[in-house]
C-alpha cells in the first residue's frame, strides 16, 4: 500500500516537474521575444525621432522666404495677390529692383473672416531669400530712419 502511494505520488510529481519544466520553457521564449522587441522598439523609436526631427527642419527650410505682412487693408491686393505684393513691397520700402518689381512664388491671404475688425494678415513667399532679407533690411532701416513699419500699421 505504501508502494502504491509512493508510485501514485511519483507519478504526479513527475508530472508536476514535466509541467515545469514545460512552463520554464515556455517563460523563456517569451522573455526573448520580448527582449528582441524591446530592442526592435528601441530602434524604431529613434528613428522616429531622427525623422520627426528632419521633418521639422525641412518644414523650417520651406517657411524661411516666406514673410508676414499685416495690417494691409483687406482687397487692396484685388485679385491677383502676388502682382500686387510684388510692385508694392518696392515702393513702398523703397527698393531698388529690376523692372520696379520683387520676384515672388505666391502671395495670399490666411483664412479667416473678411469681416472681422483687423484685416487678415498676407503671406509672401519670395523667389529667393536674399530678396527677402532686402526686405527685412530694408524694413529696419526706414524704421531706424523714423518711418513707421508697414508691418506695424
Amino acid at each position: 500500500m505504501i508502494n502504491v502511494q509512493v508510485s501514485i505520488h511519483s507519478q504526479s510529481l513527475k508530472e508536476v516537474t514535466e509541467r515545469v519544466d514545460e512552463a520554464e520553457q515556455r517563460i523563456l521564449v517569451v522573455e526573448n521575444a520580448s527582449a528582441d522587441t524591446e530592442k526592435r522598439l528601441l530602434a524604431l523609436e529613434e528613428t522616429a525621432n531622427k525623422l520627426t526631427e528632419r521633418l521639422h527642419n525641412y518644414e523650417n527650410r520651406s517657411r524661411r522666404k516666406n514673410l508676414r505682412i499685416i495690417g494691409l487693408p483687406e482687397k487692396l491686393e484685388g485679385t491677383n495677390a502676388t502682382l500686387f505684393m510684388e510692385t508694392w513691397i518696392p515702393q513702398i520700402l523703397q527698393l531698388d529692383t529690376k523692372a520696379g518689381r520683387i520676384k515672388l512664388e505666391r502671395a495670399h491671404r490666411l483664412q479667416g473672416p473678411e469681416s472681422s475688425r483687423f484685416p487678415r494678415a498676407i503671406i509672401a513667399r519670395f523667389h529667393n531669400f536674399s530678396d527677402r532679407q532686402r526686405v527685412m533690411d530694408q524694413t529696419l532701416h526706414l524704421e531706424c530712419a523714423g518711418y513707421p513699419s508697414p508691418s506695424k500699421e
